[in-house]
């Protein structure tokens, strides 16, 4: 059932970004700045995901640009000149290193840190949370390692100088290619199957394409289809991929090695992300022209969510969209059940 249930996070004046869910769904944290995001700090606040007064967790020097969660809930990653480590109860900042880096992603276990350097030469590195160690993790002395990608508890997958996909263990040693064409250049946007057997990805806005985790070469899944495609994503039962072309996004069911388009969603949408449940009928979120707009597999068309909103964000139940509206935060509820 739709509710359409608004709900205003935070007020003026000052501006916020980088809405984050705790895993268990409960809070929403947040960045503040003191008059603008050019702000020379940075205020990480927490704030009840159903409202209250908001609590000033820590502030930064710099501007911080990316907050993930740790899997436990119990610390915040910051990126701000270096990235810290902010613990959720007391707002106590570690340092852990002085670089910035980039694709910051936690280990499963929430012990382990997965990033790269933001430098010319772009390696990969794991950081011990405990002992705050970091450890590079490619295998070459100079590497070009873009957009890695948890694969299981302990291999990465990762894209090579933006023609090849490799995978490496989290314990070191070689790295092992996954795929035996190099022609296909400017890999990005990977996307892990549901099932973690498969990885979907574009060549640059051009086709999609299937790799299989057990190697091989990869399956161009658009040959038949004469439309650029970019961004895929999978549905959470992964029988289903949505990607975003020139005239909207366009959801496809992955049948024998190909997409069979099944509705396009016409209108300038982009940046789709599914819900990570399905009960409500596995909805997708998208922008389009600052608003938020809803489709599901049964119902492709799409229906207008909330208006002036971007950067829509699913609760970890599927029931709540946060997002950003005039620099400040709201949460509307989408669903609820039928009493």
């Amino acid at each position: 059932m739709s509710t359409g249930e608004l709900q205003q996070l935070t007020s003026p004046p000052y501006e916020k970004r980088f809405p984050a869910w705790s895993p268990d769904g409960a809070t929403i944290a947040y960045v503040g700045y003191e008059d603008s995001c050019s702000a020379r700090f940075s205020t990480i606040w927490l704030m009840p995901a159903s409202g209250g007064q908001p609590r000033e967790l820590a502030t930064l020097a710099g501007h911080i640009t990316q907050l993930v969660w740790s899997p436990d809930g119990a610390n915040l990653l910051a990126d701000a000149q270096g990235i810290f480590s902010v613990s959720a109860a007391n707002g106590k900042a570690t340092r852990l290193f002085v670089f910035e880096a980039e694709n910051l992603s936690w280990f499963p276990d929430g012990q382990t840190l997965l990033l790269t350097q933001a430098a010319l030469n772009i390696p990969l590195y794991v950081v011990s949370f405990e002992n705050k160690q970091t450890r590079k993790l490619s295998d070459r002395k100079i590497d070009w390692a873009l957009h890695p990608l948890w694969l299981n508890d302990s291999e990465v997958a990762f894209v090579r100088e933006g023609t090849r996909l490799w995978k490496i263990s989290l314990s070191g040693g070689s790295s092992l290619q996954l795929d035996q064409d190099a022609t296909i250049l400017g890999k990005r946007n990977l996307a892990l199957s549901p099932d973690r057997a498969q990885l979907v990805f574009d060549n640059n806005y051009e086709d999609i394409y299937l790799q299989s985790l057990a190697g091989g070469p990869p399956t161009n899944l658009t040959a038949h289809i004469s439309e650029r495609l970019a961004q895929p994503s999978w549905s959470p039962d992964g029988k289903h991929i949505v990607c975003s072309f020139y005239g909207g996004l366009k959801v496809f069911a992955l049948v024998s090695g190909k997409l069979v388009e099944r509705k396009p969603l016409g209108g300038f949408y982009f940046e789709p992300d599914w819900s990570p449940k399905e009960t409500f009928g596995s909805q997708i979120a998208f922008e389009s022209a600052g608003n938020i707009y809803l489709a599901s597999l049964d119902d492709p068309e799409p229906k207008l969510a909330t208006r002036a909103g971007r950067n829509p964000s699913w609760s970890s139940d599927g029931r709540w969209l946060a997002y950003i509206r005039e620099s400040d935060i709201f949460v509307t509820k989408i669903f609820a059940d039928i009493k």
